[in-house]
């Protein structure tokens, strides 16, 4: 058996090579040939993933004992260590490659094989169980020794059940099971499933304030189904408030047998799970975003609508006022207005944007662009107020943007007049990094992935080329050489990756 050691240094865009160090330690042929589902004693396993798959990182396992454990996800975020020397509970961590973490937690409960997953899901629940007892995660796991603090499974299950109530409906646009488990059901980083939802849906922890954004899969609007919830609210509590009365609800016809209803989005002291619509009186549908559909209409009926907002503990919002009562039986043929009086409004590491639309009661919603100055034409978003927040944003950077408004009927307004802003902070210099330290693959595997990150000011468009050489690993014999080049395009932040083949041999090698 034999294992593959990749070195990555971490270099400024102005170095234009990343160069891989090749190491091969193997020995004779046979040897432990354990793989994947292998497993002796307690054991983690999971998959590490943003929507994207979190590729080739650095998993550490933290007993509440203060021992660590530590391997490297496969090509696909999925993970496994094996040999836990305790009976926990864990804290499992996620080296992003950009400095940042993501965390999750787990219980045996005298389970040999313990299924984790890491992403900002499970991060958010388990740093608000932490932040609530005036604990700083990233510092509990970095500090030496024993952890003093430490979640049961009942507290974890309690936060995990009041999160997943909120983005229950959200779950079912994204075609999850309803039976779904936030922590512990096995899912693949393909982009569908459980993992397109992760996609579609981001959680956002800045400054210690909470924000997941949802975005309608039929429709791209986009919505704050948490918004800007403190890191430290206890979301177990049973003080509870219910949601705010939607605002500026409006009804459009999209054609002769279809009217879109549309609305600002409620608040709520916990997070907005969803909507109940309502046509002349009568429950006609759900949905969490801020938009509805209704079809099958008839010409020469009169229809209104109300709508309500519904929190995770199915609490209600007041209702709306009705909608004035409109017929099916003219077309809209003429473009809202023109958007009015943007501005913008930078932090560290977002924009707030609003303006004024006249005739609102014509729009359906506004499509934001976003560039640099003079050509702000990129749609980054869709909503349906005269609002919208941009965020995860490169500090000291200018951006620019407009706004168009749109029509049920798919009539579209010129865009605004562009504004710019830019985000508060110093000028972080871009960088390239390997998404870990250390690649390990059995020599009797055909290929290893490399992931590379992109951090930093990312506002530019640039090139990195890579070039595998020779450690004590020969090329041609223990490995193929790989050569290229990764491109990232203006404000693209993906992980790039390639593939450096491997040759398995029966040598008796030893240690080179």
């Amino acid at each position: 058996m034999g294992n593959l050691k990749i070195k990555g240094k971490s270099y400024f865009v102005k170095a234009c090579l990343l160069a891989l160090i090749i190491t091969v330690q193997a020995g004779c042929g046979g040897g432990d040939s354990s793989g994947p589902d292998d497993i002796i004693g307690t054991g983690i396993q999971g998959t590490a993933a943003i929507g994207a798959a979190l590729a080739n990182a650095t998993i550490t396992v933290k007993s509440k004992n203060g021992t660590t454990k530590s391997d490297v996800s496969d090509a696909n975020g999925k993970f496994q260590i094996d040999d836990l020397t305790n009976n926990g509970p864990y804290l499992l961590r996620v080296d992003k490659g950009n400095g940042d973490f993501l965390y999750s937690v787990a219980h045996s409960n005298n389970t040999p094989t313990i299924t984790r997953n890491i992403h900002p899901y499970s991060d958010l629940i388990i740093r608000n169980w932490f932040k609530v007892r005036g604990l700083d995660l990233d510092a509990v796991f970095t500090t030496a020794g024993t952890i003093a603090n430490m979640p049961t499974q009942l507290e974890v299950d309690e936060i995990k059940d009041e999160i997943q109530a909120i983005v229950a409906q959200v779950l079912d646009k994204n075609g999850v099971a309803s039976d779904v488990d936030l922590l512990s059901t096995p899912f693949d980083a393909d982009g569908t499933g459980f993992d397109g939802f992760l996609d579609n849906n981001p959680v956002i922890i800045n400054n210690n304030q909470i924000t997941v954004i949802i975005n309608d899969p039929v429709t791209n609007i986009q919505n704050l189904i948490i918004n800007t919830v403190d890191l430290g609210f206890d979301f177990t509590s049973t003080s509870d408030s219910a949601p705010s009365t939607p605002g500026n609800l409006r009804a459009l016809p999209a054609n002769e047998s279809e009217i879109v209803v549309v609305w600002e989005a409620s608040t709520d002291d916990k997070g907005v799970a969803g909507y109940r619509v309502y046509r002349n009186g009568d429950l006609v549908g759900t949905t969490p975003y801020p938009v509805f559909s209704d079809t099958g209409l008839e010409a020469n009926t009169n229809y209104s609508y109300e709508v309500e907002a519904v929190d995770g503990r199915n609490q209600l919002s007041a209702k709306t006022p009705p909608t004035t009562p409109f017929m099916l039986d003219i077309l809209d043929i003429i473009a809202p207005p023109v958007s009015a009086n943007l501005e913008a409004n930078a932090d560290e590491n977002s924009v707030t944007l609003s303006w004024d639309q006249g005739q609102i009661d014509d729009v359906v919603g506004f499509r934001i662009l976003r560039g640099a100055s003079g050509s702000a034409t990129t749609q980054v978003a869709t909503v349906t107020s005269t609002t919208y927040i941009d965020p995860n944003l490169v500090s000291a950077t200018e951006y620019c943007y407009r706004v168009e408004a749109y029509d049920a009927a798919g009539n579209t307004a010129d865009p605004s007049n562009e504004t710019c802003a830019t985000t508060e902070g110093t000028v972080d210099l871009s960088s390239v990094t390997f998404s870990s330290a250390t690649y390990q693959v059995s020599e009797n595997i055909a290929s290893i992935t490399i992931t590379v990150n992109r951090a930093g000011d990312i506002s530019g468009a640039i090139g990195v080329d890579y070039k595998t050489e020779n450690g004590n690993a020969d090329e041609g014999e223990d490995y193929s050489e790989a050569s290229g080049t990764l491109n990232w395009i203006a404000n693209d932040s993906e992980p790039k990756t390639f593939t450096v083949q491997i040759f398995s041999d029966t040598n008796t090698i030893g240690r080179r």
